[in-house]
């Protein structure tokens, strides 16, 4: 006897690979709030199932994944396998599969969700390894299976949709934050040693996050800006990337770095007190899918200047100063603008703020629980679930 969709409680297999992955970033924090967040979701009763490569029991239970369902093929494999092989498959005892990430194995018998944070691979694919090229590109080419695609901001899905081989079928789920202002930050800051003020860059340091440029922005604005900025510091916040290009040259500069300091990757309460702590978040990245730094510092009443990329435009609104993130100067510019005029950084600090407020992970949560009912009403229409 068949059952409507929007009454059954679904169980959900979600790939939870990232959070094994020794910088898990911001997909790591959008898995996080998935697992966390949907069993309780309004947008209707869902039981998880973590998926996960073979680990050690140990490790998943250190990462509240003790109940995950663990694949015969080591995770350090499995996106690999996946993306060649389509196997191991995963959707046994489960009503949708969803993978959060362009790593995903091939659609068996239940509907497949997939999300899309970004295509930026086919944008700069000089900034990306050989081989993670390659496994993008035969991701995309294997992404018509999927029965929904998910991508995090109407930007990423125009993109997306406007490729050769697009998906039937894409929806538009904003990520979210949980941080909020750190009523004290203090003490982080002086546990952590740092100095204020200071702006700060958050990301991984990778080629795409143009950190070479945010560095000689920042010492264009200290030291030849109409303001004196002498004793301002800038802190990048973040693990190291595949290639660190010239950033790494340059934060060794003698002339350099007394004024930046690179802090590594900081758990989710330093970083709120990070973000709260700073003058602003300067983050001109060349491409983003959604740009979740920006939304974190917004959240924790923290200005922004961001790149001039309809991406961030969306998801920032009037909580940031926009530059131009191919120009230094333009990058120094928007901070010494920034930091010069007390009225434009209230301005921006309290648009973002708001806007912030508009996107939760709750809101996130919710509405991917939509989207799995979706393609649940369909498979039932196709075929009675009993």
């Amino acid at each position: 006897m068949s059952r409507p969709a929007d009454e059954a409680r679904l169980r959900v297999g979600l790939v939870c690979e990232q959070l094994l992955r020794p910088a898990p970033g911001g997909i790591g924090t959008y898995v996080r709030a998935l697992l966390d967040l949907l069993p309780g979701s309004r947008g209707g009763p869902t039981d998880v199932v973590p998926i996960v490569g073979w680990h050690r029991r140990s490790t998943l239970r250190s990462l509240s994944l003790g109940g995950a369902r663990r694949l015969p093929v080591p995770g350090r494999i499995l996106s690999e396998s996946w993306s060649r092989t389509g196997r191991p498959h995963v959707d046994e005892g489960l009503d949708v599969v969803h993978a959060p990430s362009l790593a995903f194995p091939a659609r068996g018998r239940r509907p497949l969700v997939v999300t899309v944070h970004d295509v930026l691979f086919m944008d700069f694919p000089d900034a990306y390894p050989p081989h993670g090229l390659r496994f993008h590109r035969r991701a995309l080419a294997r992404l018509s299976s999927a029965d929904l695609v998910i991508c995090p901001s109407r930007a990423t899905a125009d993109r997306l949709s406007s490729l050769a081989r697009p998906p039937g079928r894409v929806r538009v789920v904003p990520l979210g934050t949980e941080l909020t202002p750190s009523p004290q930050p203090g003490r982080v800051l002086a546990d952590l040693r740092i100095e204020q003020p200071y702006v700060v860059w958050v990301g991984t340091l990778e080629p795409r996050k143009n950190v070479e440029r945010v560095i000689r922005g920042f010492v264009e604005a200290v030291t030849s800006g109409p303001r004196d900025e002498r004793g301002l510091k800038l802190y990048l916040v973040g693990p190291p990337g595949w290639d660190r290009g010239k950033a790494a040259g340059l934060l060794e500069d003698r002339g350099i770095r007394d004024l930046v300091r690179w802090m590594g990757p900081q758990p989710r309460e330093r970083l709120r007190a990070i973000y709260s702590g700073a003058e602003a978040l300067v983050f001109p990245s060349l491409g983003e899918g959604f740009g979740l730094p920006v939304l974190e510092a917004m959240a924790c009443g923290t200005p922004v200047v961001a790149s001039d990329l309809p991406v961030l435009r969306e998801v920032a609104g009037e909580g940031a100063v926009f530059c131009d993130p191919t120009d230094a100067s333009s990058i120094g510019e928007a901070i010494t603008r920034l930091l010069a005029d007390d009225t434009l950084a209230d301005s921006c600090r309290r648009a973002g703020l708001l806007r912030a407020a508009e996107l939760t992970w709750e809101r996130t949560v919710a509405a991917t629980a939509a989207c799995y009912r979706e393609v649940m009403e369909e498979a039932v229409g196709r075929s009675p679930v009993t």
